[in-house]
């Protein structure tokens, strides 16, 4: 799928269509493989440099929504969630303009991770929350008709009782566990109500 967004991307170049765009599409995809790599230094530079080639253009918003969220990954992933939040909004403002909920729930997880690093632990929940709601309602997770866990899930059980000692004693748990207590909420079905219910 990326040889196909390079090739298209250098196509346009060449035939002087879009030279702007084409190259703030490159550099997007040079910045994916540097994450990729782990090398989230030239990833966050790449996607810099992508945002502001598709921000200099005053079109594509959809795309430059892309390019902020990549470079918000690449500076979250880099040791510097408060510098991704900013990054991860403006893809928000893309994906709300676009009404791309799938997109939109991504986001929002990952501002309650970067949230949970910065130790709001209210923020974080509230994002996890919304991410939650957002993929139910998309239908990338399901929860049971009563709205509780899937039977046998005991690890997402294990992470949601985790984020309510959290929002009771926000000192019980280091930035690693914090993340991965966010990526246990959407790697399986989410208990929607016992979230609603946190906020």
């Amino acid at each position: 799928e990326e040889l196909n967004a390079l090739a298209t991307a250098l196509e346009r170049i060449a035939q002087g269509e879009a030279p702007g765009e084409g190259l703030a599409m490159v550099r997007q995809i040079q910045s994916s493989a540097g994450e990729r790599r782990n090398d989230f230094t030239a990833a966050a530079a790449l996607a810099g440099e992508a945002l502001a080639l598709f921000e200099s253009l005053g079109k594509n918003q959809y795309q430059a929504g892309f390019a902020a969220f990549q470079l918000g990954r690449a500076l979250e992933f880099g040791g510097d969630p408060e510098a991704a939040l900013p990054n991860y909004r403006k893809a928000i403002e893309a994906w709300k303009r676009e009404d791309d909920p799938i997109n939109l729930a991504s986001t929002l997880h990952h501002i309650g991770n970067c949230e949970a690093y910065g130790k709001r632990w209210r923020a974080a929940m509230d994002a996890y929350r919304d991410a939650a709601t957002g993929f139910a309602t998309c239908r990338v997770c399901t929860v049971d008709a009563d709205h509780s866990l899937a039977r046998g899930d005991s690890r997402m059980a294990r992470a949601i009782e985790a984020i309510e000692i959290r929002v009771a004693d926000p000192h019980e748990a280091g930035p690693f566990q914090r993340h991965a207590i966010g990526e246990q909420l959407l790697a399986k079905p989410a208990d929607h109500a016992r979230l609603v219910a946190l906020a």
